[in-house]
């Protein structure tokens, strides 16, 4: 399970506004920001602002995406966790992983309640060295979580995912089931024709 950001189909415009000052006009040293599409949202990520849109997708061990939610980009998909874990329908005994985002008790208890296991990284403790144990952990899951990057990269590179096409919360969230559906077949498809190749 990981997130991803979405351009929004439309770039948010700035305008400029005066206020008279003895006579003068002055600019306003703060310009109203407006779009049309007004679901998308600023959000800071990886060193750079992006205006629009994050999904979370969650992804079997073949890369087949299970459930995949959209949310406005500032609105961070830890709000959503537990929504998403129970959303995604996963199989009793099936481990969840995730980045050091995602560390903390009440996540960690939200995967325990839905009897799944937890394979969120941990966070280096403040302070503190981390564990010996942890950074094998992590790393043993790092690993395993390409699976997921993989996907994404697929999604934004064929799928055209990396920018919306359409304008508003509703309709950016069907296309991301819809190019989600059409990832699965191809995936699908290669996945068998991989293991009908390995069997002969």
């Amino acid at each position: 399970m990981d997130a991803t950001l979405i351009q929004s189909a439309r770039r948010s415009k700035k305008t400029m506004t005066t206020h008279k000052n003895n006579g003068a006009y002055e600019i306003d040293s703060s310009p109203v920001e407006y779009s049309d599409d007004s679901d998308a949202k600023w959000t800071f990520k990886a060193g750079k602002y992006t205006y629009g849109y994050s999904s979370v997708v969650t992804t079997d061990a073949n890369g087949l995406i299970n459930k995949a939610t959209t949310h406005p980009a500032n609105d961070s998909e830890m709000t959503h966790f537990k929504e998403n874990i129970k959303q995604a329908n996963n199989q009793k005994g099936v481990r969840v992983l995730y980045d050091k985002g995602a560390s903390s008790q009440a996540n960690s208890e939200a995967l325990k309640a839905q009897k799944l296991r937890d394979g969120i990284m941990r966070k280096k403790p403040k302070g503190k060295a981390m564990s010996h144990w942890n950074k094998l952990r992590n790393k043993a899951i790092s690993n395993r979580r390409f699976v997921v990057e993989r996907t994404f990269g697929t999604l934004k590179r064929t799928y055209g995912l990396a920018r919306a096409r359409y304008i508003g919360l509703e309709k950016v969230a069907s296309e991301v089931n819809l190019k989600a559906i059409a990832y699965n077949l191809t995936r699908a498809a290669n996945v068998y024709i991989y293991k009908e190749l390995i069997t002969t």
